[in-house]
Order: structure tokens, then sequence, then C-alpha cells
């Protein structure tokens, strides 16, 4: 079964929510059951600090926990609050397991409203910070904070009241009357509880006759949608569109699931090697093309993601020729940016295996794209792909 690790206690009346409505949202689909669920617990006080004056050191207290869910088994980490989401690429970047982003799923949600300027509510280091806005820029959504007076009561009163469980009717009132000032004179059209502690203060779908998108709640929701399509063993998602230094083992990293998080698109397919055989850690026979000439795998990721490293592996074991290809990446789906073109000689049987391990530093990519000409003399190789990973 899959197993999810919990980052929890920041604070920790959320996480208690988190747990609960884990357990509800599982129940709906598999009644009688339970999934498996590891919880580390955190100090919020010193993740308020380090969030505060110390941002390296908040992103090595969440990498500590993350670490310690991995040692116990999880296949893959959610952290129970926006706050620790300042640190999410670093931390992705370090992570031994997947981390699933609140930020992203709360992103889709968005867009499925057509909703195009959103209030930000949650600490002030979440409504200040830039990752909300980031990612949502790039959906062409909007971010709109309140303004600096505002930030300040929601702050002190999330860290002075909300995260020690209690929940006031002031407080409640006085953050509608901030959504409703926004809603008429900063025309947003949607709020963010970008807090996890929020939803325990504001219940309901609406605020100020607003829609609402409850972080915890989609987050939950995606957590529980990995554990099934885990459970499960889901195929991966993929179309055949038509045309258009040696190592021997994979080295460990924090790969992107492809069956969770991308579709597929590829010109052509031999069915016997299919292209999820490449792009799986757990390694296959790998991917052929069905018919010689030039061809394209695409990942069309659901969210956008940051990569910072490429794992390439060809092999051919009967035919001499030289390969080309193009691997490029897209902010939005449509335009491309070049990360590396090359040529690589095969001459069976000496050389027969090409082995790429490339860093990069991207943020915010929707789509990655290779293109392969198997043969650059024209020949009737086919192309093919041994492994391909991506972190």
């Amino acid at each position: 079964m899959t197993r999810v690790g919990l980052v929890g206690g920041l604070g920790p009346e959320s996480t208690i929510d988190y747990y609960r409505r884990l357990l509800a949202e599982w129940d709906r689909h598999r009644p009688g059951s339970s999934p498996s669920i590891v919880i580390d617990s955190l100090d919020v006080q010193i993740g308020l600090k380090l969030a505060a004056s110390d941002r390296a050191g908040l992103a090595d207290y969440l990498l500590q926990s993350i670490r310690r869910l991995a040692g116990a088994g999880v296949d893959f980490v959610a952290i129970t609050a926006n706050t620790g989401h300042l640190v999410f690429d670093e931390l992705a970047a370090q992570s031994p397991v997947p981390l699933l982003s609140i930020v992203e799923t709360c992103v889709d949600e968005a867009q499925g409203h057509r909703l195009r300027r959103l209030a930000l509510l949650g600490t002030r280091f979440t409504m200040e910070a830039p990752f909300y806005p980031t990612v949502f820029a790039r959906r062409g959504m909007a971010i709109v904070p309140p303004n600096s007076t505002e930030r300040a009561w929601i702050h002190e009163r999330y860290v002075g009241e909300l995260l020690k469980g209690d929940f006031r009717d002031e407080t409640r009132n006085g953050i509608l009357e901030i959504v409703t000032r926004m809603r008429d004179e900063e025309r947003v059209d949607g709020v963010i509880y970008g807090g996890t502690e929020l939803p325990l203060l504001l219940s309901g779908d609406m605020a100020a006759n607003l829609p609402t998108l409850d972080t915890t709640a989609l987050h939950v929701a995606a957590i529980v949608r990995r554990l099934l399509r885990g459970s499960t063993g889901e195929k991966m998602r993929k179309h055949v569109v038509g045309p258009v230094s040696v190592e021997t083992s994979i080295p460990r990293s924090n790969w992107v699931d492809v069956d969770q998080d991308a579709k597929v698109e590829v010109s052509s397919e031999d069915p016997e090697h299919p292209v999820e055989s490449a792009l799986r850690a757990e390694g296959g026979s790998g991917w052929r093309a069905a018919e010689g000439g030039a061809q394209t795998i695409r990942l069309l990721f659901d969210a956008p993601r940051y990569l910072y490293r490429i794992w390439l592996v060809f092999e051919e074991h009967e035919v001499a020729r030289t390969q080309e290809l193009v691997l490029r990446w897209s902010p939005d789906g449509s335009t491309y940016h070049d990360i590396l073109r090359q040529q690589y000689t095969f001459s069976p049987p000496s050389t027969t295996r090409e082995v790429e391990d490339y860093s990069v530093k991207l943020s915010g990519v929707t789509a990655v794209e290779l293109s392969i000409v198997p043969d650059i003399s024209g020949g009737p190789a086919r192309a093919s792909l041994s492994e391909w990973l991506l972190a």
C-alpha cells in the first residue's frame, strides 16, 4: 500500500484537521479501511522563528523531518502548512521522496473556477512571499494580499489565536470585513485560505459572497488521489499523437512520478516497448518507436514544476548510426526553450550506450519535449529510449 508522510505540527490544530479529513476522504472511496499515514510533528514556534529570520534554517528544519519520514518508508510527503512552502523548491531539490505541493493543488482549483484575482489570507510570511503570486501568474491569475495594516492584524491574530486553537467570533468578523473591502475596492473574485487554520475559523465555501479555496481540503483531496492511484496500479495517461559517460544503474534522486503528475504524448510506439517502460524509475524494457524517422515524446505536467536534474539513457547494440536529440522545456505549453542539442555516434559492439545526466535550474516548467532523429544519414533505424527521468 502507498504510504504518505505528513510534516505536521505547524500548527497542531491543522495537523489534527488534516488527519481527520484524510480519514474521511479515504472512507468515501474505500469504506471500511484506512490509509497508511506517518506524521512527524514539529515545533510551530521554531518554524515561525525560522520563517521570520532564517529561510535556510527553515529549509534544513523541514528537510530533517522529510528525511525522517522517508526513513519510515513513506512514498511521498505533504507539508501540512502553507508557511512551510516558503522553501518548497529548495526542499524538492533535496528530498529523497516526492513532495506534493499545496500551492499547485490550489492553482488547479482556481483555474477550474475561472478565477482571475484572488485575495490571499494567511500568516504574514505567506501573504508577503512570492510563492503564491509566482505560481498563479504562470496561469494568468493575480494574487492580491490585504494592505499592510490588514496583513499585520491578520498575522497577529493568526499567531496569537489560531495557531493556539483559539477561534473567536471577533476575529472571524474582522477577516470577513477585510474580504468585503477587497471585493469592493480591489475587485478580487475569490479568496484563498492560505493558512490551514483558516478553514477552522471560517467555515463554508463562500466569504463575503466570494468563492473560497480551502487549501487544506484541496491538499487532502490530492493526497488521497495519490494514495488511491498507488493502491490501484492505475496506468500511465498517454496519447499516441502520430509523427511529429556510462553508469550501470539509475542514480537515486527525487524523480518525478510521471504516472501521477503528467500526461504523455508520443509520436509512435512499438506495443512491446511502450513509452512508460522508459519513464518509470523502477525500470523496464524501454521505449521504441513503431516506425523509422524522427520521433517526439512530450511530457505535459498537470501543474508547473521546478526541475533540477534530467537523466537520459540510450542503447544501440546492432546498427552503427549517429543520433541527434533535442531536449526543450516550456513555461506555457506553446513557447519552448532549448535545454540541449547534440549528436552521438553508436558503433556496436564497442560503443553501445549513451548516458546523459544534466543539472538544471528550471522553474515553472509545464512541458518537456524530447525529439530524436535516430539516424542523421536518413537510414531506417527506429528511435529508442531506455530511460528518461526528471527531478
